[in-house]
C-alpha cells in the first residue's frame, strides 16, 4: 500500500495525539488521585474542627459512646436559622451518627440568649399532653415508637435546647434517659 506524504503526516500526527492522549489520561488520573487525597485530608480537618465546636465539644467522645452504647462519629456541626410559630432565631447543633452506619444516634441543638433578636430565650412550647417535669423551666418529651426516635425540648432562661435520640431497639425509656442526661449536662454548663 502506497501512502502519500500528506496522509503519512496525518497518520503520524494521529499516532502522536493518541500517545499524548494516553499520557494525558495517566496524568489526569494521577491529578485526580492527588485532588481526592487533598479533599479527604480537608474533610478530616473539617471534622476535627467541627468536633471541637460548640455544641459538639460539650461531650467527650467516650462519654457519648458510653451513653448511647455504640461507637459514634466525631459529630457534625451546623448553624441554623429557624422560623417556628412566628418566632425567628438561630441555633447551633451537633449530630453524632453511628460510626459503623447502624446503631444508636443522638443530636443536640441549642439556642442561647444571643441567638434571639430580643436577647432573651423565647421558648416555643410543645403540646401540653407531652409536658414533663424535673428539667429546665419547661420541658416536653415526644416519642415516635415506629421510628424509635425521641425528642426532648427543654427551655430555661439561659437556653432552649432539643435533644434527639434514635435507638435501634426502640426502647423509649432508654431514649428518654439519654435525652435527659444530655440536657441536664448542657443546662449545668450554661
Amino acid at each position: 500500500m502506497k501512502v502519500d506524504t500528506p496522509t503519512l503526516v496525518i497518520m503520524m500526527g494521529l499516532a502522536f495525539v493518541c500517545t499524548l492522549g494516553a499520557a494525558n489520561a495517566k496524568a489526569d488520573e494521577q491529578s485526580n488521585k492527588e485532588a481526592q487525597e487533598i479533599i479527604n485530608q480537608q474533610m478530616v480537618s473539617l471534622q476535627q474542627k467541627e468536633a471541637a465546636t460548640f455544641p459538639c465539644s460539650m461531650f467527650s467522645q467516650s462519654e457519648l459512646e458510653a451513653l448511647v452504647g455504640n461507637p459514634l462519629d466525631k459529630g457534625s456541626y451546623a448553624f441554623n436559622n429557624v422560623t417556628e410559630n412566628d418566632r425567628r432565631y438561630k441555633t447551633e447543633s451537633c449530630d453524632w451518627s453511628a460510626a459503623q452506619g447502624e446503631g444508636n444516634e443522638v443530636g443536640l441543638w441549642i439556642a442561647l440568649r444571643k441567638h434571639f433578636d430580643s436577647g432573651q430565650v423565647e421558648c416555643s412550647p410543645g403540646s401540653d399532653d407531652r409536658k414533663i417535669s424535673g428539667i429546665g423551666d419547661q420541658a416536653w418529651w415526644e416519642y415516635q415508637k415506629f421510628f424509635g426516635m425521641g425528642t426532648l425540648r427543654v427551655c430555661s432562661a439561659k437556653a432552649m435546647l432539643e435533644v434527639k435520640v434514635d435507638l435501634a431497639n426502640k426502647d423509649e425509656a432508654k431514649a428518654r434517659n439519654i435525652a435527659q442526661t444530655m440536657a441536664k449536662k448542657v443546662l449545668s454548663l450554661q
